[in-house]
């Protein structure tokens, strides 16, 4: 009778390892996004590439820029290019509003803050839930995506910041 309730316990352990497993394989299917959004339109980046999220300054112009680039801020101490993302992907101005926010994000040795209308939120969905984007868009554009995401609210963006910071010097360059 005692080797059958060790025997018991010993699969009870088995099992809740094994549970234990199944809920660390379930952890890595997520991804978290911090979401914002962009001319009435939501847009994230993966929380592994955020670095800072800062709100109520502008950038400070730099002369001889492309576009895209409205300024520079000054975060701890290096320079860090701030880019509009409505510039990039043709979206309409934001006007004359306050100052948003500027997401901080980072790409290898790279750090680039993106502007946002408004911060949303941060959201963890499974990494099956993550469609490519539409095969209907701009070749380069949709390099700077790496999926689309169905939430309750509306399509989610999900940029790829190696890949948009990537375009965005060699774009700066040329």
């Amino acid at each position: 009778m005692s080797e059958s309730k060790g025997e018991e316990l010993r699969r009870a352990f088995e099992n809740a390892g094994l549970a234990g497993d199944q809920e660390a394989d379930a952890a890595e299917e997520t991804i978290q996004i911090l979401s914002f959004s962009l001319a009435a339109e939501w847009y994230g980046f993966r929380l592994r590439d955020l670095i800072e999220i800062i709100g109520g300054v502008h950038p400070t112009p730099i002369p001889f820029t492309p576009a895209f680039i409205p300024g520079v801020i000054n975060h701890r101490g290096s320079v860090v290019s701030v880019v509009d993302l409505r510039n990039v992907f043709g979206l309409p101005g934001r006007g004359s509003g306050g100052a948003g926010r500027i997401v901080l994000v980072t790409s290898d040795d790279a750090i680039v803050g993106f502007q946002a209308d408004e911060i949303s939120d941060i959201v963890t969905v499974p990494i099956s839930t993550v469609e490519p984007p539409l095969s209907t868009m701009e070749k380069v554009k949709a390099s700077y995506i790496e999926g689309c995401i169905r939430l309750p609210r509306g399509l989610l963006v999900l940029l790829d910041s190696s890949t948009l910071i990537g375009e965005l010097r060699m774009r700066g360059e040329g």
